[in-house]
């Protein structure tokens, strides 16, 4: 497949509001969920994982999934850093579609180069977001780099080409029905985190 995950880029360093930038602290029905439920996502990958892959695939579905601790922590951080209750945080109609789908992705019947091609297109997207606010013209104010440093640097970029060579590898092994499904779901990745991170540039009366 190659469908350019660039849209998600919906993401706009310049919009006055820095609680609606961070997106997921002020959108979320909590400024986890959508990173929870990508990490179910990976966890239900394992019991998936066919009998021949290696030692070091499932070090790195691990690895994805151990990362997860340290996010909450940080988004916590985040959420007193800018005075945001969680507890009173009003969910979005945006988000909550995003997490629904994404829960039925980590609870359907899908073959494992399936899962594995939706974990990384998520990851991607993500890191491929964040990383254009890391460019030299893209005026990011300040209090924003760490966010964007923390899914643009080299680690996690890493992680996601380790990720795009799982989906790969087991794609390349599948029949015709199981990539079309894998590029269906990619599709309606894509259509999720274009609507999720259009709410970053729009007012807090959205959905």
């Amino acid at each position: 497949m190659s469908v350019d995950p660039s849209p998600r880029n919906g993401f706009d360093a310049t919009t006055p509001s820095t609680k609606l930038q961070l997106g997921t602290l002020s959108s979320s029905p909590s400024p986890m969920a959508p990173s929870i439920s990508s990490a179910s996502s990976a966890g239900c990958l394992l019991p998936k994982m066919p009998k021949e892959a290696t030692d070091e695939e499932m070090d790195t579905l691990l690895g994805g999934i151990v990362a997860l601790r340290d996010e909450i922590y940080w988004f916590r951080s985040e959420a007193m850093r800018w005075t945001i209750q969680l507890d009173l945080v009003s969910i979005k109609v945006t988000t909550q579609e995003y997490c629904e789908f994404l829960e039925q992705l980590s609870q359907g019947n899908f073959e494992y180069a399936i899962a594995v091609t939706a974990l990384w297109a998520i990851e991607f997207v993500y890191y491929e977001s964040f990383a254009l606010c890391t460019q030299s013209n893209a005026k990011t104010p300040t209090e924003l780099r760490e966010a964007c440093e923390r899914w643009s640097n080299m680690e996690f970029k890493n992680y996601c080409v380790l990720l795009k060579g799982l989906a790969d590898k087991y794609l390349e092994g599948s029949n015709l029905h199981v990539r079309q499904k894998a590029e269906e779901i990619f599709v309606q990745i894509l259509k999720q985190e274009i609507k999720f991170w259009d709410m970053s540039t729009c007012d807090e009366n959205c959905i």
